[in-house]
């Protein structure tokens, strides 16, 4: 999200944002509003990932002008309302001209915006969207491998929304995988409980400094000035876990290791 002239202009990423975690989304818009500062991000995995995306995308236009495809490129020439206007404008004449693919489409409705990698056209005026952009993140059991060992769970239904739920449990592993050594195990464990589940992430790492525990699920905390990433995991973890009417917390072994859980009521 941002402002321009006055308007606040907003992008699906923030939409899917706020369905993760609703108290980020504030966070985010009181930057923007200038009310708080954002803080520096230095993830170099993240880096890498853009890098190798930009890579993928300028692949993947080569490949549809070697094709002998014809190409437009939008080309947005500022952040102000009237640029966004102006891109979507030729847009739509890229669509009309019958152009085969459209690269960096814009999408805009005066509040919403948006940039599609690649319209490929379809049919007259009929142009679907191809995304080339690379996961922001490796699965948990890319990222772990043999170390991940999963105590069977009980039986029983969990009432979640599950995509949440998977992207909570996604969140507590990578943080393991990214924050212990590459030889210890890491163990996910379901544990039935009255009035709910629990839900459990435990890794030999060596614990988190005293004091910190609860710190480490506010937005853009970590455990050190050293850690990669942008301390957005386990807010979002909580953020969810508190969406279902449940909690997340971690059982601290300094020297030890660390468990991470979410609790989700029946």
């Amino acid at each position: 999200m941002h402002l321009t002239g006055g308007k606040l202009i907003l992008s699906a990423s923030d939409l899917t944002g706020f369905l993760e975690c609703p108290h980020l989304t504030q966070q985010e818009l009181a930057a923007t509003r200038g009310e708080i500062a954002r803080p520096e991000r230095n993830d170099p995995e993240l880096e890498l990932i853009a890098r190798h995306g930009t890579e993928h995308e300028q692949a993947h236009l080569d490949a549809y002008v070697h094709a002998g495809k014809s190409v437009v490129r939008i080309q947005t020439r500022g952040a102000a309302r009237d640029d966004y206007w102006r891109a979507r404008q030729e847009t739509l004449e890229a669509m009309r001209s019958g152009a085969d693919v459209i690269y960096q489409a814009a999408l805009f409705d005066g509040r919403w915006l948006g940039f599609a990698d690649f319209l490929e056209r379809v049919g007259p005026l009929n142009y679907e969207v191809v995304d080339t952009k690379l996961a922001r993140s490796a699965k948990a059991a890319a990222l772990l491998g043999p170390r991940l060992q999963v105590d069977p769970p009980p039986i029983g239904t969990v009432t979640a929304d599950p995509q949440r739920l998977t992207q909570a449990l996604l969140n507590l592993l990578q943080n393991a995988a990214v924050h212990t050594n590459g030889d210890t195990p890491v163990d996910l464990r379901v544990r039935r409980r009255a009035g709910g589940w629990r839900f459990e992430v435990e890794d030999r790492g060596g614990g988190v400094p005293a004091g910190l525990e609860e710190d480490l699920f506010q937005p853009f905390k970590q455990g050190s000035s050293a850690s990669p990433g942008t301390g957005l995991g386990l807010a979002i973890v909580r953020g969810i876990a508190e969406a279902h009417g449940g909690e997340a917390g971690l059982a601290n072994r300094p020297g030890e290791g660390a468990t991470f859980w979410v609790v989700i009521p029946a």
